[in-house]
């Protein structure tokens, strides 16, 4: 039988390896893993273990299957070793699928995480983390950062220590950040801050010292951790779709006097039972990238941001409704939604290819955004909402010429209102909520 063992050696050195662990180790016949990894168990290997340092999966196996026709001693075994935990976001995943085809046993050996050891550095249980990885990998800052209560970011490659940093600094989202290099090693970094950014005295980037920020540079697979347990507000502990009464809605105030009157209006917001059907038919999934055109309170965007690990990018071309749903992002922590100022044709065009997008306003573009959006992809979800006859017979008329599926829903709802001693049901204005597909050619 040819073994192969996936040791984890937890994080630094060889010091928490487990006795069985090390035996193993001791008594092999190859070892491979990276170069660190293998210098800090050097010392236990065998004079005539064979060592190979790559972290390259395809040459550990090509390795490893010439040694075995070599290897006289039987029954022998080999050790692939990597630092942390086998289980957690390991090269150990991709070896083993190699390796179980050229019919090894795989053995899996876990040592100490990343987040298990900064877990009781800091004296305080993980289970509540979420778990993300960004080391070599596509990740949403974003979304994870508005979706989870305490988010542990495993970094490396593209995304570092410092751009998780400069994200929380830039919209200032309160929270405990906590940034640990080397862990396990005698020269591990651990900075550990409280970001109240709701706390004037507090409320500043400078609350990390310039020595402590210049060091994010250098760190290149650094783990943070991102805790908003006792920072949300009471929007954010709730679910979508949100309470109507929940958003700001007037537009800022204004001094002088020739736009005093737009201080007084209300923005346009669709309604909570409408957005209810709107989550229901748009079914956004994690992962996937959603428009929000004429966005208004940004209510839609909020709410879709909310339901899924997903990015929104809503655009409107009225500044004061953008510079409301800004002020509305940071109340509900829907830092997955992107905001963009101008004319829906202008805008849209440099958005990223949407899965879905929500049309609650066109401003009479609404030809030009059902094509972009289905040039863009043409698997993409549309929505339109339409409170007008006019809106919906555009709708019409684009979908045969366009030659796309039409899908209506027709939204009509009455809330009861007390008047005295008995409840009158008032009636909002009827929505028609109209799903366009693109059919086959």
């Amino acid at each position: 039988m040819k073994n192969v063992y996936m040791i984890g050696i937890g994080m630094g050195n060889s010091g928490g390896l487990s006795v069985e662990c090390r035996k193993i180790i001791e008594t092999a016949d190859f070892v491979a893993g990276a170069s660190r990894v293998v210098e800090s168990v050097r010392n236990l290997l065998d004079k005539k273990c064979e060592v190979l340092c790559s972290y390259d999966p395809s040459e550990i196996a090509s390795k490893m299957e010439t040694l075995s026709f070599k290897t006289a001693k039987l029954p022998f075994h080999f050790c692939v070793v990597f630092s942390g935990d086998v289980g957690f976001y390991s090269g150990a995943k991709k070896l083993s699928a190699l390796l179980h085809k050229s019919g090894w046993n795989v053995i899996f050996k876990s040592g100490e995480s990343s987040f298990q050891y900064l877990s009781s550095k800091l004296c305080e249980p993980w289970q509540d983390w979420s778990l993300v990885s960004a080391h070599g990998t596509e990740c949403d800052i974003a979304s994870e950062i508005a979706l989870n209560d305490a988010t542990f970011f495993l970094t490396g490659g593209k995304i570092t220590a410092k751009t998780i940093v400069d994200f929380v600094l830039e919209n200032q989202i309160s929270s405990r950040l906590v940034v640990a290099d080397r862990l396990g090693y005698d020269d591990e970094i651990i900075i550990d801050l409280c970001l109240d950014f709701c706390d004037e005295k507090k409320h500043s980037a400078f609350v990390m010292k310039n020595s402590d920020y210049e060091k994010l540079s250098e760190m290149k697979l650094a783990c943070v951790l991102v805790d908003r347990r006792g920072f949300k507000s009471e929007e954010e502990k709730n679910r979508p779709p949100f309470m109507d009464s929940a958003f700001s809605r007037n537009f800022p105030k204004k001094t002088d006097s020739e736009n005093a009157a737009e201080s007084e209006k209300l923005v346009p917001m669709t309604k909570r039972m409408v957005r209810s059907a709107v989550l229901s038919l748009l079914s956004v999934r994690d992962g996937e990238t959603v428009w929000d055109v004429g966005a208004g309170t940004g209510a839609v965007s909020i709410d879709i941001a909310k339901s899924a690990k997903c990015h929104v990018f809503s655009v409107d071309a009225n500044e004061s409704a953008v510079n409301l749903e800004k002020k509305n992002r940071k109340k509900f922590g829907a830092w997955n939604v992107d905001l963009h100022l101008g004319r829906a044709k202008d805008v849209l065009p440099d958005f990223p290819p949407p899965s879905a997008v929500f049309v609650g306003g066109s401003e009479g573009e609404l030809s030009e955004i059902i094509s972009i959006a289905f040039e863009k992809n043409p698997s993409a979800r549309v929505l339109v909402s339409s409170v007008t006859a006019e809106t919906f017979a555009d709708c019409v008329v684009l979908s045969e010429k366009m030659n796309l599926s039409m899908e209506i829903t027709e939204i009509a709802v009455s809330a009861s209102q007390k008047i005295g001693k008995i409840h009158m049901r008032k009636s909002e204005n009827a929505v028609s909520l109209i799903l366009l597909n693109k059919n086959a050619e």
